[in-house]
């Protein structure tokens, strides 16, 4: 994936690869602010940010010798 598009099938398989290791998180109502806007809490996080999802995933692909 590196460099290129993120498609549907990149972001289903790295949902399967952080299930249960990320709290999921709710979907906020940002209609205030912009029609069809929705934020994404992820201050609920134990890290308060949207990080852990990125490293549990890329930590998962290591391979072996790289962890």
């Amino acid at each position: 994936m590196s460099g290129d598009l993120v498609t549907r099938d990149d972001v289903v398989r790295a949902a399967e690869t952080i299930r249960g290791r990320a709290r999921r998180t709710p979907l906020l109502d940002g209609s205030a602010i912009a029609p069809g806007l929705f934020l994404k809490a992820e201050l609920l996080q134990h890290t308060g940010s949207f990080k852990v999802r990125g490293v549990v995933n890329r930590l998962a692909a290591l391979d072996p010798s790289e962890r």
